[in-house]
């Protein structure tokens, strides 16, 4: 099968298991403020993935780098930030892992 376009069409979010717009517009959570730096980044950071055949297999981490030189973070905050990301980035690809096996 071969990969559809990566312009963020459903198309798209249907071949990476990715929930709709109105899916994810339905499940509110909280954020803690300390946070808010590292999920803006996350977000930024949403069409870096690396895929495999099974799907996700994590963010592509020069990508990230370039996208913190982009929202122009300091490089003695990069450490902390990367960590943070690297937890959401964790709870996605638990998430993907569960829905896809049921």
């Amino acid at each position: 099968m071969q990969p559809p376009g990566k312009d963020g069409t459903e198309e798209d979010r249907e071949w990476l298991n990715l929930p709709g717009a109105t899916e994810a517009e339905e499940e509110d959570f909280y954020l803690l403020p300390e946070n808010h730096k590292a999920w803006e980044l996350f977000c930024a950071c949403s069409t870096q993935w690396r895929v495999g055949m099974a799907g996700p297999t994590g963010l592509d981490y020069p990508a990230v780098e370039s996208v913190m030189r982009m929202f122009c973070v300091k490089p003695k905050k990069q450490k902390d930030l990367l960590w943070r990301i690297q937890h959401l980035e964790r709870g996605a690809l638990a998430a993907w892992s569960d829905k896809a096996n049921g």
